[in-house]
């Protein structure tokens, strides 16, 4: 049998299990002052990206769903959002009693449509959530001015874009809030973790209390209080140290790791041109500003499409297809309550397949066998 090719395989540097070993076993000692590491990653992120204050978090769904509490999102509040994105970037809103407006996406790039946000726009609309697939940005600019017109909150869902931009600008910075994911599948990954990003001045008090369990912690640990107290809404969000210490490992290698996905993603689409015939491959426009975390091919059907994901899985390589819309579950039209025209997002779901990409991939084995499944196809 030939050697298996994942889907996903996260890199970690060597130090990461001496390190680990020091903190499990106490000799890295944590203090009233707040953990060593966390602490770190939240300094390293507020620099580089320039931020009001940055939470790292257990996961994006924990900076979501604090993010949701943060806004002040209350029964009967809109919220516009696509709905070719994974169910936390509902959940989180629904949990707080906001009603879903899904909005169709762009077929050149599968974001969210910024021509019809603004169509969907009533007196109940409390946020946009934009979603920037596979680390491209949607037209953020546009959404932001359009946002800030309306005094509406931007929530940028940058789960796959960490380093990527726009105009030069990282994204996840645009908005109110960015929030990012750090889980194994992502390119920098500290196993399971997040990050909000917070832009506004208005909400860095509000994610204080929100992300230390609804007390003023922060405030205790600085100093300024004797003890700290029930303050408001919360919950467990911040990660322990062990996740913020391998965070911390792979901040330090973000950029080799997003060169070396480049490469790899570039030989990608010089080396696929064959199957023009049967599919769509990435604009490398689109590409240029992101962190080439992932290489989606749109098939011409969905016949097509399952043909090839079978034949790559017999031939030990993990493909996968992505998000299955999120109207067209049974609990998004229990809770709806009504029909989404949605085609772009319709049309592209079934057809779409995702290529393996990670550090250090060997992807000649990944074109060799696309170039033998496209060869016994039968066009």
């Amino acid at each position: 049998m030939k050697k298996k090719v994942p889907f996903n395989k996260a890199i970690y540097s060597k130090n990461i299990l001496s390190g680990l070993k020091k903190i499990l076993y106490g000799e890295i000692i944590q203090t009233a002052a707040g953990f060593k590491y966390f602490k770190k990653c939240n300094l390293i992120l507020e620099k580089k990206f320039k931020l009001k204050k940055c939470y790292i978090t257990n996961s994006c769904t924990a900076a979501l769903e604090a993010t949701a509490i943060a806004i002040d999102i209350k029964p009967g509040d809109e919220v516009i959002l696509p709905s070719f994105t994974f169910v936390s970037t509902a959940n989180a809103f629904v949990l707080r009693g906001a009603k879903l407006v899904y909005v169709d996406i762009n077929e050149n790039n599968l974001n969210i449509n910024e021509v019809n946000i603004k169509k969907k726009i009533t007196k109940k609309t409390k946020a946009i959530i934009v979603v920037h697939y596979a680390g491209i940005s949607c037209d953020i600019k546009k959404i932001s001015k359009l946002a800030k017109k309306k005094n509406i909150y931007l929530i940028e869902d940058a789960a796959q874009a960490y380093l990527s931009r726009y105009d030069n600008k990282y994204l996840g910075t645009f908005g109110d809030v960015g929030c990012f994911s750090f889980h194994e599948t992502k390119n920098i990954s500290s196993c399971e973790g997040g990050a909000i990003f917070v832009n506004n001045k208005k909400l860095v008090k509000k994610f204080s209390i929100i992300v230390n369990k609804g007390t003023n912690r922060e405030n205790f640990e600085r100093g300024s209080v004797n003890y700290y107290s029930w303050k408001g809404i919360g919950s467990s969000y911040l990660p322990h140290e062990v996740t913020s210490f391998i965070l911390y490992n792979q901040l330090k290698i973000a950029k080799k790791i997003t060169n070396d996905r480049k490469k790899k993603w570039i030989n990608y689409l010089n080396k696929l041109s064959f199957l023009k015939a049967l599919a769509i491959l990435p604009d490398k426009k689109n590409f240029k500003s992101s962190n080439y975390h992932m290489f989606p091919i749109i098939f011409k059907s969905r016949e097509i499409r399952d043909y090839f994901l079978k034949k790559m899985l017999s031939l030990n390589i993990q493909s996968t297809f992505h998000y299955i819309p999120l109207h067209t579950s049974s609990f998004s039209k229990k809770i709806c309550n009504k029909k989404f025209n949605l085609p772009v997002t319709e049309k592209i779901y079934e057809r779409l397949l995702r290529l393996p990409l990670w550090f250090n991939i060997n992807e000649k084995i990944v074109i060799d066998g696309l170039k033998k499944i496209n060869n016994s196809y039968r066009h």
